[in-house]
């Protein structure tokens, strides 16, 4: 059930019935949610169906036995509720809203959304309490089963992670095994060797090269979240800068121009990961450069919709759209080794170090050499527990 119409619901039910709870015994007999009257003493004076209905007794047993209202709440709730009729008995003014259990007919547990109320005459003295009450059990289980998937998910993102940390890491060390052994080989043997077993060793070590490269990219990937600086207010232009100084002699090489735009925000980021972000965006744009054209790299930055939008654009080889939803998967590569180097994580990184901030990446171009815009969109306010933390 929507929780604003609950509310709503719940507003209008108090302020008819406590206007009119002495008109007629239609208003609150017929009020769309359980409705229950109390002494100042915290005695049931008078229930409608709704509310049995909510927690399954009899009326009679309620108001003739006069039961309290403490009694049908659940122990570990019954401090919190008493806090809050005594808070309305000292003066308190206005609607105290509770979430909280009662226990039904049964002894099974009732999730309820409670709205107190206290009628005073008009000298000024206490009447009775009005409890508007709304049953919110299913709420309750789906947010219950919601907590539990992802507290697994975490669990298991936790755990893929630190497989994927530890398996690189250890691989690494038999792959430069291979790898020297094999150069041994190639330099003991070199007067033996036909060129058809040269090239064979040859593509041995590159092999174990490349495969020890992606290795040292996925310990990258890992890292995200696990190795980087914790979350705290960064200057966001100034990571930006850094990462522009340890990006400038593939700029100087390029001849690139690379201008930063924008009123930049401060944000609550990890400062090593936010510059990572960026050395990986602007880097792709040095890389892949048209080749009968100067690069021009735009970094901005825009205040959107209850955030910022930050974007890196460029006059490069652009991107054919049909390739969009394999660019942020780990190692995609678009182009072939021989003309464009990169392990094809660096995408992947982005978007994994994006969404741990609570955001999201996409990517804009208008085709093969057409230029191409990565944006991604921050919330003002991160989440206080971030993706990964």
């Amino acid at each position: 059930m929507d929780t604003s119409e609950d509310d709503d619901r719940t507003r209008r039910a108090l302020t008819t019935t406590t206007d009119d709870l002495n008109a007629g015994d239609a208003l609150f007999e017929d009020a769309p949610v359980g409705l229950a009257q109390i002494s100042p003493e915290g005695v049931l004076v008078r229930v409608n169906a709704a509310f049995c209905a909510l927690i399954g007794y009899e009326r009679e047993a309620l108001i003739e036995r006069g039961i309290t209202l403490c009694t049908l709440t659940a122990e570990e709730d019954r401090s919190r509720e008493r806090a809050q009729f005594l808070e309305l008995l000292d003066g308190g003014e206005g609607v105290r809203k509770l979430e909280q259990r009662y226990v039904s007919a049964s002894g099974e547990p009732v999730w309820v959304n409670v709205s107190i109320s206290l009628v005073r005459s008009e000298a000024g003295q206490t009447r009775y309490f009005l409890c508007a009450v709304t049953d919110i059990s299913e709420r309750k289980r789906w947010e219950q089963a919601l907590t539990v998937l992802t507290a697994r998910l975490q669990a298991s993102n936790a755990e893929l992670e630190q497989f994927a940390y530890v398996a690189s890491h250890d691989l690494r060390q038999p792959l430069r095994m291979i790898r020297s052994y094999v150069q041994m080989l190639e330099r003991r043997l070199d007067d033996k060797l036909d060129d058809e077993t040269r090239q064979m060793m040859r593509f041995t070590s590159d092999g174990a090269t490349r495969l020890d490269e992606m290795l040292v990219s996925l310990l990258e990937y890992s890292r995200v979240g696990r190795k980087g600086e914790p979350m705290a207010e960064i200057d966001s232009e100034g990571a930006v800068m850094e990462a522009l100084r340890f990006l400038e002699p593939s700029i100087r090489e390029a001849d690139a121009e690379v201008r930063v735009r924008g009123r930049w925000p401060r944000l609550v980021a990890s400062r090593d990961e936010f510059t990572r972000l960026f050395q990986n965006l602007i880097g792709n744009a040095v890389k892949y450069r048209a080749p009968d054209r100067k690069p021009e790299i735009r970094v901005e930055v825009h205040a959107d919709d209850g955030g910022w939008r930050f974007s890196v654009a460029d006059n490069g080889i652009g991107i054919d759209p049909a390739q969009f939803d394999r660019l942020f998967r780990v190692f995609q590569r678009l182009h072939a080794r021989d003309k464009y180097e990169g392990s094809g994580i660096g995408l992947a990184v982005s978007r994994k170090i994006v969404e741990r901030h609570g955001g999201h990446i996409w990517v804009e171009s208008e085709g093969p050499d057409q230029g191409t815009r990565f944006c991604f969109f921050l919330p003002a306010r991160q989440p206080a527990n971030p993706v990964g933390e």
